[in-house]
């Protein structure tokens, strides 16, 4: 028995990737502020752990925990929490060049610029404050982000108009020189002269510096065809699932040895650490957004782990490669799939077909999907009603029944606990931890359910046992799939993956433009949800772009 996956170890790694992100910060803090002076620079430098420490005890007391969102916001806050400090601390400094001793050049300092510094902080504010009250599943996934952010700032605010002043005030020395020292005076020279030139043409000539300005906008926007937009990117995780789903009806035997032979070809390439197998059920939680799925015999999922130093890059040639080299295995659909980031959704590309009648819906869903096949970078097309499932009807004649005093409840639990069982009665063992015990009959096999029917019995009131066939038959009958509601109407919905080099957003205004032609009935219409629904979200897609 060894661990599969342990949550602790991306955590561990996304806070050292954080404390590299903090150095580098700390290192820039240094460079930046030496025209000031190396005792300013520190109190800079003392002011990032100090609103970084607090913003932590403001997020623990919010009830808000370090997670991966959590952790990006902190990343946010690095470029702006310093902001106030070192404005302040430069304020204090212009102070003592023109004479003023440190303690009062610190109170007339940052008193003059106080109400500055806090306006600049609420804007700061203003701006992410949207987020923590995003509704829905879409502000439960963002909040964690704004709130770090938020309360980080608050904690730099508070610093700067505190701590900043007190530290000023016992720790930096006053200026023989009013012109500052030699980094100072570098400074003023090949940068502050130069931009104090460019600002005064543009102040002297605004309609040309307008109409650069415009120019150098416009032409910007032309990038955007180019780069292309993706909502929520892949995760960089070096990990990964591969789904198998094989016919319905299927016993979890057929779909155990598909498994085990996905897995052995797995362990044998380079770069896969581990493989663990979940056969009739889905992987536990491993991913935020990934929930697991209930059991099914003709379903399995394979969580694959890779060695950690791999980048993007190459987990996203080795899950292209993989999915050439098993699309080929027969008896079984295989999926395979990386994480993706953002809020849970079925599938990067999804469309929603509304309406009342389920005849209707499969026949437009069917439509639709081959819509879908036929656009260019589509994979892995998902419809639920392509299959039509096949249920066993056991059909009760009553009238017999009644006649031989048997109850029609009786009938359906001998049914049940000859096929799925009935739960018995608990047993606890020494350690106090309880068990079910299932009775059923002895060696099910489902693909013999209608011979094992002929020999089923069941108890009359009068307490003899009345071979079921008697008085039932079994029927073979379709029944759907699933039956999904959307704000109370009735809806299916057909999902694809996108191959590498695609770029969604693009392909759901493809598949849009396309179903224009589709005449649908009328009270039917077509809806597209997936990551098209988060984009239309304008805070969701904001956030996702930060």
């Amino acid at each position: 028995m060894e661990t599969s996956f342990d949550q602790e170890k991306n955590v561990r790694r996304r806070l050292y990737g954080l404390g590299i992100d903090f150095a580098i910060a700390v290192s820039l803090v240094l460079l930046t502020l030496l025209p000031l002076g190396f005792r300013a620079a520190l109190i800079v430098m003392i002011s990032i752990p100090l609103s970084l420490a607090i913003g932590l005890a403001f997020l623990n007391y919010t009830g808000y925990t370090l997670n991966q969102l959590s952790i990006v916001g902190l990343v946010i806050a690095l470029g702006l929490l310093v902001d106030d400090s070192i404005v302040i601390v430069e304020n204090i400094e212009r102070f003592m060049r023109m004479g003023y001793k440190r303690k009062e050049a610190a109170i007339v300092a940052t008193k003059q610029i106080a109400i500055a510094v806090i306006g600049c902080t609420a804007t700061l504010l203003l701006a992410f404050l949207p987020l923590v009250f995003l509704p829905e599943g879409s502000g439960e996934f963002i909040r964690p982000l704004p709130m770090a952010v938020l309360l980080t700032i608050i904690a730099s605010l508070l610093v700067s108009l505190t701590i900043i002043p007190f530290l000023a005030s016992i720790m930096l020395k006053n200026h023989e020189r009013s012109e500052g020292n030699i980094f100072f005076r570098g400074f003023k020279k090949y940068i502050n002269a130069p931009y104090q030139r460019i600002l005064n043409w543009s102040l002297a000539h605004p309609v040309i510096a307008l109409a650069l300005t415009g120019v150098i906008f416009i032409s910007s926007l032309g990038l955007i065809p180019l780069i292309g937009f993706s909502l929520f990117p892949v995760s960089e995780k070096p990990m990964f699932n591969v789904q198998i789903n094989t016919p319905p009806g299927t016993s979890l035997k057929e779909t155990n040895r598909i498994a085990r032979i996905v897995e052995q070809d797995l362990l044998q390439l380079n770069n896969v650490v581990s493989v663990s197998s979940n056969i009739g059920k889905g992987n536990p939680r491993v991913y935020y957004n990934v929930f697991q799925q209930d059991f099914t015999p003709h379903f399995a999922e394979l969580f694959v782990q890779t060695n950690p130093n791999m980048e993007v890059p190459e987990i996203v040639a080795l899950t292209d490669s993989l999915r050439a080299r098993y699309n080929q295995i027969p008896g079984a659909k295989i999926e395979v799939k990386q994480f993706q980031q953002g809020p849970p959704v079925p599938a990067p590309l999804e469309f929603r077909i509304l309406g009342d009648n389920l005849d209707t819906l499969t026949k437009y869903s069917f439509i639709l999907e081959d819509i879908i096949k036929k656009t260019e970078g589509t994979l892995y097309v998902g419809n639920q009603l392509s299959l039509p499932k096949t249920d066993l009807n056991v059909i009760i004649d009553k009238e017999k029944a009644g006649i031989m005093g048997v109850l029609p409840a009786e009938v359906a639990r001998t049914v049940r606990l000859s096929v799925a069982g009935l739960p018995n009665q608990t047993v606890r063992n020494a350690d106090g931890d309880e068990f079910q015990i299932q009775m059923t009959l002895q060696d099910f096999d489902p693909d013999h359910a209608l011979e094992i029917f002929d020999k089923m019995y069941v108890t009359s009131l009068s307490g003899a046992l009345i071979p079921i066939s008697q008085i039932a038959e079994i029927v073979p009958g379709a029944s759907p799939n699933v039956i999904r509601h959307y704000n109370k109407e009735r809806y299916t919905n057909v999902t694809s993956f996108v191959q590498t080099g695609y770029n969604t957003i693009a392909m759901f205004d493809e598949v849009e433009k396309k179903l224009q032609d589709v005449k649908l009935p009328a009270g039917y219409r077509f809806v597209a949800a997936g990551e098209k629904k988060q984009e239309r979200n304008p805070l969701v897609a904001w956030a996702a772009s930060s």
